[in-house]
């Protein structure tokens, strides 16, 4: 009854739409890594002009004194604070403080006009939906630069998809181990972890993008050993 009864003041505004002109070739030439370790982020920082992601709060406090190491906060989340963080990156629609904010492919930034209003939220640099394939995301680029000009455009070049997030320790699992696996009936292995708050189950399959250009290039390592993060950069380099 109350719901039957719920009225909403309905507000037309005019949307103002302006373009943006603030494009850089440097800011292609970036290359953002998301990391589970401290191995994978000191074998990162090897390279030029990287900018890293970690969801680990202790790496990120331990080494938040470079300005390329950027906090990626957790997801469902009421109240985020970012007050000790002054560079993350976000999965949530909300109006960002000034600092320094990525955009998340949890965003599912599938249009332009989300883009936008992203940015309009003070985000900085976005990461397009993993559900669009290659030809369009260059459409999407395409399409948001003759609307609205320039906007820094991140792909997931590399890694793993995460397929789903579960509230709590359904399955009994030690926090922060990245060695579990869920086997489907078709034999697929799943990687699945414990954050010490949600469960993560990760795609079966990595995620190769032959996009290479025009786009800044994400790479996501997971379980990956200083060895195997090196052989991927450099190929993609």
């Amino acid at each position: 009854k109350m719901r039957e009864n719920k009225s909403t003041d309905y507000v037309k505004n005019r949307v103002l739409f302006e373009k943006e002109n603030d494009y850089s070739d440097e800011i292609l030439e970036e290359v953002h890594c998301y990391v589970c370790n401290e191995e994978q982020l000191v074998t990162c920082l090897q390279m030029d002009k990287v900018i890293i992601y970690t969801s680990s709060k202790e790496l990120y406090e331990k080494y938040q004194d470079m300005d390329n190491i950027y906090y990626v906060m957790p997801r469902c989340i009421y109240h985020p604070s970012y007050d000790s963080f002054p560079r993350v990156v976000v999965s949530d629609y909300k109006n960002h403080y000034d600092g320094q904010v990525i955009g998340n492919y949890g965003l599912n930034v599938m249009n332009i006009f989300t883009a936008y209003y992203l940015r309009k939220l003070r985000v900085s640099k976005i990461c397009l939906s993993v559900e669009l394939n290659e030809e369009e995301c260059l459409e999407f680029k395409k399409s948001y630069e003759k609307q609205f000009g320039y906007c820094p455009l991140i792909i997931l070049s590399y890694g793993r998809v995460e397929n789903m997030i579960i509230k709590g320790n359904i399955l009994g699992l030690d926090a922060n181990q990245y060695h579990y696996q869920l086997i489907d009936n078709r034999k697929r292995a799943f990687p699945v972890y414990y954050d010490d708050r949600l469960t993560h189950i990760l795609h079966y399959e990595k995620r190769f993008c032959k996009i290479q250009k025009d786009f800044i290039l994400r790479y996501d390592f997971y379980d990956e050993s200083k060895e195997e993060i090196e052989k991927v950069l450099h190929i993609f380099k």
